[in-house]
């Protein structure tokens, strides 16, 4: 301890159990049979030794050195597998006015998806990083998405709402007005984006967006810090860890994962070809803007929010 009074600041919430979802890697002693399976939307779920469900998921971690909760090294390349233990999903309470509403978002990195496939406009007059008609979106909801002028059908009825909810659970879900404006992509100190703007959705599970991720009274500081006990740091499961989140290999005790936020974030400028991004929560918190085409924005992890009832 310092030879000196110190300050120590708290952070407290409240944190919910809705939903489950593969999360932690298999225990040593448990065995899986591949022979008891059921399907959860877009996954399927094994049999465990300890009568848990598991899932089978390839390992494709982003650097080499990462490790899961029990000390393990994340394989790389997805040539090797891991089975992981489908458990509740917690939830921290980031708000109980929320438009009348409870607002929830995960308390980890819970999977990842990119924002949308290529950086290139590949629609008329929709830019690649127009959140109603993202990758990142349709996988969230469920949904079918276009993806250069085609129809991409892969994420319809078994995304992550589908698979991770019950039908009672789903119930409880509330379909929510998403803000899409300018408003919702700027901050004190961060202008509005207004070239890669769209409409408002109607979602039930969504991303947060700059605007929510910085408020104070949902207990976010400014978009611009970046320290230990941000409450902006966010921590990865093992199985998103082996879908490929980005994670910090120093201080991984300290710092979280790169996460997504839905707002966008465009230069401008005249510079051909056009520099598409999103927002996303740096390891330290802090928020910063990523390219699509970037390493960062490929391997940010999807932190899921959703309202409910109070």
């Amino acid at each position: 301890m310092p030879n000196a009074d110190v300050t120590v600041k708290g952070v407290f919430c409240v944190i919910v159990s809705l939903g489950e979802y593969p999360q932690t890697i298999k225990a040593s002693g448990v065995t899986v049979d591949e022979g008891q399976s059921k399907t959860a939307g877009g996954l399927t779920y094994y049999k465990g030794s300890d009568d848990a469900w598991y899932v089978k998921q390839y390992e494709n971690a982003k650097s080499s050195g990462e490790k899961y909760s029990d000390g393990t090294a994340v394989g790389q390349g997805g040539t090797s597998y891991k089975y992981f233990k489908v458990e509740p999903i917690k939830w921290r309470v980031v708000s109980t006015n929320y438009g009348g509403k409870k607002l929830l978002m995960a308390n980890q990195v819970l999977s990842m998806c990119e924002y949308y496939d290529t950086k290139e406009e590949d629609r008329v007059n929709i830019h690649p990083n127009n959140y109603k008609e993202s990758k990142v979106r349709a996988f969230l909801n469920g949904l079918e998405y276009n993806k250069s002028g085609t129809t991409d059908s892969s994420f319809l009825a078994k995304g992550f709402l589908q698979t991770a909810f019950s039908a009672s659970e789903l119930a409880s879900i509330l379909d929510t007005t998403v803000d899409n404006s300018a408003d919702s992509t700027a901050c004190p100190g961060v202008s509005p984006a207004t070239g890669s703007v769209c409409e408002n959705t109607t979602d039930k599970i969504f991303l947060l967006s700059l605007k929510e991720a910085t408020d104070s009274s949902y207990g976010f500081p400014a978009h611009d810090a970046g320290s230990m006990g941000n409450t902006r740091i966010i921590k990865s499961s093992d199985y998103a860890k082996a879908c490929g989140v980005d994670y910090p290999l120093l201080n991984p005790d300290r710092y979280g994962s790169i996460w997504q936020l839905r707002s966008p974030v465009e230069n401008t400028s005249l510079q051909v070809p056009r520099y598409y991004g999103v927002r996303m929560c740096s390891d330290t918190g802090k928020i910063v803007g990523a390219a699509l085409e970037s390493s960062g924005a490929k391997s940010a992890g999807v932190v899921p929010a959703l309202c409910v009832n109070n």
